[in-house]
């Protein structure tokens, strides 16, 4: 999930490539082949479970998240799923184009989680967007909120001229995570070839997430510097491919934004969520989007299907 934060999204030339020392993903890689895995969402929403999860936090008493979109508050009217304002089981999972196989042995995937603009109404000088989710949230009978309330949270600029409130992961009742039992993750995605196909997937932990406290600098309503999340930058194809990502190849973007330390995420810190981020190219985006070149604007159509851990080997390190 992203603020209105001081971002430096890296050009198109640059995602393609490598963003700082994170390599981009080869959709040709073997992929682990003595390690099983960990289901965290199949998308297919079974059991009443639309828009949860399917990965049962550790921690017991703690609910499983739930997806939701993201982007400036401005253009909300421009992407779909709409962001923020889908209480619990309001999301929806797309139905795929042709049921296909993922893991060998389950069923064919018929859904997918599907982050789109809007037939003509492309993102403009902001950021981008994402869809994501925490791993676990407070449940409701402890005080928990399932989702921000559609009335804390205005889609756009209001009749009044006044401007939106944009949405913060501090709307969210999320939860550290301990993620020390796998070393990755794997998913299947694609992204239409008319409109933007590069996707950062990232994670947020205690150092860039606001509800850790680091990025603020003791500061609450000081988000500038957050959400530069642990990540690495992939190029999909127009079909169903599957992606492998470890989390030492996920490092900070290192052009802004709080950074910790100029090294790989450490899953035992504990993780709030990830997310999968279609960036606008080129563009510094605060009060006021500034984008190389003249005005940034991007439509895209991607899919996130069948997302695993990857476990840790047994007796591993």
């Amino acid at each position: 999930m992203v603020a209105n934060c001081l971002r430096k999204l890296l050009p198109w030339t640059v995602l393609l490539c490598v963003v700082a020392p994170v390599s981009c993903g080869k959709v040709d890689s073997p992929g682990p082949v003595t390690t099983g895995y960990t289901k965290i969402d199949d998308m297919e929403g079974q059991g009443g479970r639309v828009g949860r999860i399917a990965w049962a936090p550790p921690e017991g008493w703690a609910s499983p998240g739930f997806w939701t979109s993201t982007t400036d508050c401005t253009q909300a009217d421009r992407i779909l799923p709409e962001p923020y304002f889908q209480p619990y089981g309001g999301w929806s999972y797309d139905r795929v184009p042709s049921p296909y196989q993922t893991m060998p042995g389950i069923p064919l995937s018929t859904h997918a989680a599907h982050l789109r603009t809007k037939f003509d109404k492309p993102l403009r000088d902001v950021w981008g967007a994402n869809m994501g989710f925490d791993f676990a949230e407070m449940p409701s009978d402890d005080g928990g909120v399932t989702s921000p309330s559609g009335e804390s949270l205005d889609g756009g600029a209001s009749v009044d001229g006044k401007g939106c409130r944009q949405g913060s992961s501090r709307d969210f009742n999320g939860l550290l995570v301990d993620l020390s039992a796998y070393s990755g993750f794997t998913f299947w995605a694609m992204a239409s070839p008319i409109g933007r196909q590069s996707i950062r997937v990232q994670i947020n932990n205690k150092h860039t997430d606001p509800r850790g406290g680091e990025c603020t600098y003791g500061a609450p309503g000081n988000e500038q510097d957050c959400y530069n999340g642990y990540g690495k930058a992939l190029l999909l194809t127009s079909t169903f491919t599957q992606y492998w990502v470890a989390f030492s190849e996920m490092q900070q973007d290192p052009g802004w934004g709080y950074r910790e330390l100029p090294v790989p995420i450490e899953p035992g810190e504990g993780a709030f969520s990830m997310n999968f981020e279609v960036p606008l190219p080129g563009c510094v985006t605060d009060e006021i989007a500034n984008c190389a070149g003249g005005p940034a604007s991007v439509s895209f159509d991607v899919w996130i299907d069948d997302l695993y851990f990857v476990n840790k080997p047994v007796g591993g390190p």
